[in-house]
C-alpha cells in the first residue's frame, strides 16, 4: 500500500511539473528602436548590395549590422539583415522598401524578424527602417548611411537565460 501511495504520489508531482511549466512562451512585444551608421557598398552585380555598419538598440547595446540586397531600377529593393550584439547574439530580419519620391536620399523599408541566435533564438516582431544616404560623386560604389529603426520584438529565447 505504502509503494502504492508513493507511486501515485510521484505520477502526481511530475503531472503538476508539465502543467505548470508548459512550453516556452514568448515575452510579449515590447518596443525595439535602434540608430546606426554604415556603408552600402555595390557589388558589381546589377543592383547587387551589401551592408556594413554600428549602432545603438533596445535590447542589444552596440550592436553590428551586416546584410545584403538588390536594388531594382525603380528604387525598390529586397534583402535580409543581422544585427549582432556585443556578446555575439544576433537577430535575423528580412524586409524590402524603397527610395522617397520626393527625396531620392531617403528610404523607407520594412523588416520581419525571423529569429535569431542566444536571447533572440526564436525572436518575431517587425521594424520599420527610416534612413538617408550621403553620396559621393566620386565613389559610386560605397555610399555612406544613417538609419533608425522603430518596432517590435518578441523574443522566446529570452526566457531560456
Amino acid at each position: 500500500m505504502q509503494r502504492r501511495c508513493s507511486t501515485i504520489g510521484l505520477l502526481v508531482t511530475a503531472l503538476a511539473a508539465l502543467v505548470l511549466t508548459g512550453p516556452v512562451q514568448a515575452k510579449e512585444a515590447v518596443p525595439f528602436k535602434a540608430h546606426g551608421i554604415g556603408v552600402i557598398t555595390f557589388t558589381g552585380d546589377p543592383g547587387a548590395f551589401s551592408i556594413v555598419g554600428v549602432g545603438q538598440a533596445t535590447h542589444f547595446g552596440r550592436y553590428t549590422a551586416s546584410g545584403r540586397g538588390v536594388l531594382n531600377p525603380f528604387g525598390f529593393s529586397t534583402g535580409e539583415y543581422t544585427l549582432t550584439a556585443a556578446n555575439g547574439d544576433q537577430l535575423f530580419a528580412v524586409g524590402a522598401g524603397s527610395f522617397v519620391v520626393e527625396d531620392p536620399t531617403q528610404w523607407v523599408a520594412e523588416y520581419t524578424i525571423t529569429g535569431g541566435t542566444g536571447r533572440f533564438e526564436d525572436a518575431t516582431g517587425s521594424f520599420l527602417q527610416f534612413g538617408e544616404i550621403f553620396p559621393d560623386p566620386t565613389d559610386r560604389a560605397h555610399v555612406p548611411f544613417t538609419s533608425v529603426l522603430d518596432g517590435e520584438i518578441s523574443s522566446p529565447g529570452a526566457n531560456k537565460r
